[in-house]
Order: C-alpha cells, then sequence, then structure tokens
C-alpha cells in the first residue's frame, strides 16, 4: 500500500510531544526537571536546618517555589523542548525533512520517499507503533519515529494502515492526543 501525505511543522511537533510521553528516558528526564528546583533548595536549606537557625520566611520561599515549580515544570519542559523543535524547522539543512513524503508499506518493509532520498526499514526493525485521533506513530529506534497524519489520508486509506501497522509491530498502542 502507497500513501501520500504532506510533513509539516505540525508532524515534527506531534512526534516530539508523543515521544516526551512514551519515552521511558523522557519521563526520567522530565523527573529530574521537575525535582531539580526543590532539590537545590533543600541543599541550601540543610546548613541553616542543621544548626537550628531556621529563616521561617526563606522556608516558605523554598516551599511555594519548590511547589509552584513541580506543577509547572512539565509545561516548561514541553515549551522548551517544542521551541527548540520550531527554530530546527527553519534551518535550511532541515529543509528536506518535510514536504511531500511517499510511504510504501508492505509484508516485509516501509519505504519512506522525500525529494531525492529515501529510507528503508524493515518491520522488524520498528520497536513499537502508537496511534491517536490525529496520527499514527512509528517508532523506528529510540530517538526517531515517523508520523503518518491522518489529515491527508481517506478514512479507508486510514483504517487500511492502522491496520498494516497493527499486523506487522506487535506492540501497538493506543496514545493520549
Amino acid at each position: 500500500m502507497t500513501i501520500r501525505f504532506d510533513m509539516q511543522l505540525a508532524d515534527t511537533l506531534a512526534c516530539v510531544k508523543h515521544y516526551l510521553k512514551s519515552d521511558k528516558g523522557a519521563r526520567k528526564a522530565m523527573l529530574w526537571y521537575r525535582v531539580l528546583v526543590p532539590l537545590i533548595w533543600a541543599i541550601l536549606l540543610i546548613p541553616d536546618v542543621a544548626q537550628g537557625r531556621m529563616n521561617v520566611a526563606i522556608v516558605v520561599v523554598g516551599v511555594v517555589t519548590s511547589a509552584v515549580w513541580w506543577f509547572a515544570a512539565p509545561a516548561l519542559y514541553l515549551r522548551l523542548v517544542l521551541r527548540q523543535a520550531k527554530k530546527a524547522y527553519g534551518k535550511p539543512e532541515n529543509e528536506k525533512l518535510f514536504g511531500n513524503v511517499e510511504m510504501t508499506l508492505d509484508e516485509s518493509e516501509v519505504r519512506v520517499k522525500k525529494s531525492d532520498r529515501e529510507a528503508v526499514s524493515l518491520w522488524s526493525n520498528i520497536s513499537k507503533a502508537a496511534k491517536n485521533a490525529d496520527y499514527i506513530f512509528l517508532h523506528l529506534s529510540n530517538v526517531s519515529m515517523i508520523a503518518i497524519p491522518r489529515r491527508d489520508l481517506s478514512e479507508q486509506e486510514w483504517r487500511d494502515v492502522e491496520e498494516i501497522v497493527k499486523k506487522q509491530v506487535p506492540d501497538f498502542q493506543v496514545a493520549e492526543n
């Protein structure tokens, strides 16, 4: 089966969001990002607490800052990573990553053609796949994936692609949007 779609910045950003939610290493990095500010405050306060000199105002500022950071950090982290992806989108060396894509899904492999480039991946090399309402994500490696956008496919093509992927990739998940 051959499908055609237009790879856009929104597709790259969807891949980034999906990666941050689904990858164990990315979730671990997010946890460290969340823990960093409370940990720094704890380290700063330990000497005073150990010596019995606790400044209540500093403790309150530390606790409030840590609590706000704990809840705000995921959104800030996502915004930081998406900003980096948007910067990469505008670089001339990345122009070939976007635009018209022709993807062929057959019994043994996935073939992706873009302008003057072609990439082939065996189904056995695709570690997992996931879908949400707007995309099917094929995880080509721990840090590489392709998003197949629903917007450029007919309903029948979308169902056919989903069935092929389900058949070929044992770890097929339904992801959050």
